[in-house]
Formats: C-alpha cells, structure tokens, sequence
C-alpha cells in the first residue's frame, strides 16, 4: 500500500499506534490497518483513538468494530450476516451440532478460537471463558 501511495505522491509511514512519544499530530490523516493487540488493550487502545487528530475513522466507529456485537446491528439492518449465538462469559453452552468455530466479542479471532467438527470428534458441553469488552463510552 506504502509503494502505492507513494506512485500517486501521498508520503506514508507505518506507525504502532502505541509508539512512545509519537506526535500523531505530525500526520494529515492516520489510517488504522493491522492492530494485533487491541483486544488485550481494548481500553487503551479506544482511548488513543480519542486523542489521535486526523483519524480516518471517527472514535465511535472504531469502538463499535471492536466489538463483534456490531454483527447483530448489521443482521437487524439486513445485512446478511453468518449466523451468530450469543453467550456470556461462564455460560454453559452446548455446542452445535454442525460444524462451526467460535470466537471472543473483541479481537480478530486469534486470541482464543474454537471450531467444532462433529465428523472429527464428540460433541461436548463447554463453558464460555472469553470477556466482555466494556461498552463503548
């Protein structure tokens, strides 16, 4: 993308959105593209959202996306939407018969993913340990 923008004269740096002593202020315009780690530092993370000028995305919207809660508002709207179940954390749930994967609310699935197969193994009665990410401010 770097390369890119550069062929059409839009200087573009790769930042860490948690550099020390970064002065986002420098940017024109900041664009949020890989953030590995905001599920484990969705607080922290949401709050630099807050103060970094010039953000593509604007606070809420970033808060609503980081949370896969933001799925149902999708399927209320219409928008075809992969079919969801909710549970709390510490619920017993009962998996589902077909195959399936399961993910926490926050993140990009990688923190603590679960599929099920009923072809490959029994199914099992399991307990939800993902947190909640707080709501948005």
């Amino acid at each position: 993308m770097i390369a890119a923008l550069d062929e059409i004269g839009v200087t573009a740096t790769p930042e860490i959105w948690d550099a020390p002593g970064l002065d986002w202020s420098v940017f024109d315009l900041v664009v949020i593209r890989a953030t590995w780690d905001y599920a484990v530092r969705r607080d922290e993370f949401l709050a630099w959202t807050r103060r970094v000028p010039c953000l593509a995305n604007p606070h809420g919207v970033i808060a609503w996306n980081t949370d896969k809660a933001y799925l149902r508002d999708l399927a209320a709207a219409g928008v075809a939407t992969i079919p969801t179940r909710w549970c709390r954390p510490g619920a017993a749930i009962e998996l589902p018969r077909e195959r399936s994967s399961s993910s926490p609310r926050s993140g990009r699935g990688a923190a603590a993913p679960a599929a099920t197969d009923p072809g490959i193994g029994p199914r099992q009665e399991t307990t939800s340990n993902a947190s909640w990410p707080k709501a948005a401010q």
